[in-house]
């Protein structure tokens, strides 16, 4: 009798969990709890990865707004695998046929940490670059945002004609993104040198121009060549007369150019009311000085 009920009790139970498991609303739950792995609209974060690839792209929009909250609050992404995983999707969806796709996408991926790692290899950089030239205003600031996280990696095919290219994007929070992904390239940006010119004299922005001040130092005297002679002279004209954070970015790249032509505005902006500014021009002139005094028979 007892092994009757047993043997009825363990088929009722295999039966329960069988049709617990064919039912979506019973197997994420279960599954959830079992690998102690929080659900995010009912399904894990793995669910939601897999359905980036859905066909249908209602399913790909929703998978790439759930993917936004599963990346809410995480205080260490950069050593967190899962956040990994997710941003490698959302980047990817960035070049999503679906136009909704691609902007969903983008608003999970900016809600995630400045520091989480994004890819870096071509396939991820293509996407990224190639996303910079989207009609959707989101979807470009995820990609100049991206790319800037992605390090000297962004060079990878035509990224630095991309983000030059960006430059001139209408939108402030994409212009400042391209100068900082250009200054993390650094002395391989040599072609935007000509554009960031063109941004530190005129863009509207401030926070671009000294942007575009503090990229020119990083790109070098060397890689910047020919127009060596115009960069310093930008440079030196706006130690004066332009908001204190283009000052002093300003006075800190013409250090880093070596031009001993900018000795005597240095001189001068050693002297600025602002003590960040006169910090950096003495910064400066120690370098110039320095080399100088290297230089000399």
């Amino acid at each position: 009798m007892k092994r009757r009920i047993v043997f009825w009790g363990g088929l009722g139970l295999a039966l329960g969990l069988g049709i617990a498991f064919a039912l979506p609303a019973t197997r994420y739950p279960i599954l959830g709890f079992l690998g102690d792995e929080p659900l995010y609209d009912g399904r894990p974060t793995r669910y939601w990865i897999a359905a980036l690839k859905e066909d249908n792209p209602e399913g790909r929009r929703r998978a790439a707004l759930n993917l936004g909250d599963v990346g809410v609050g995480k205080d260490s992404a950069q050593d967190d695998p899962e956040c990994r995983r997710v941003v490698a999707a959302l980047v990817e969806a960035l070049g999503d046929s679906d136009d909704f796709v691609r902007k969903c996408a983008a608003t999970s991926f900016l809600m995630y940490p400045k520091e989480a790692p994004v890819p870096q290899d071509r396939s991820s950089v293509e996407h990224l670059t190639g996303a910079l030239g989207d009609d959707e205003v989101a979807v470009r600031r995820a990609a100049a945002r991206a790319l800037w996280q992605a390090g000297a990696a962004a060079k990878e095919a035509d990224g630095v004609v991309r983000l030059t290219k960006a430059l001139e994007d209408k939108d402030d929070f994409v212009r400042a993104y391209a100068c900082r992904a250009l200054a993390r390239i650094g002395p391989d940006a040599e072609a935007a040198v000509p554009t960031l010119l063109v941004c530190l004299r005129q863009d509207e922005e401030r926070d671009v121009r000294k942007l575009a001040a503090k990229t020119l130092g990083l790109i070098g005297a060397k890689a910047i060549g020919p127009l060596l002679s115009e960069t310093v002279q930008a440079l030196t004209d706006a130690l004066t007369g332009e908001p204190p954070g283009l000052r002093e970015y300003a006075a800190r790249s013409l250090g880093q150019l070596g031009d001993k032509k900018a000795l005597p505005a240095l001189r001068k902006a050693a002297l600025d009311p602002n003590g960040q500014v006169r910090a950096s021009a003495a910064e400066a002139l120690k370098l110039l000085e320095s080399t100088a005094a290297e230089k000399a028979p």
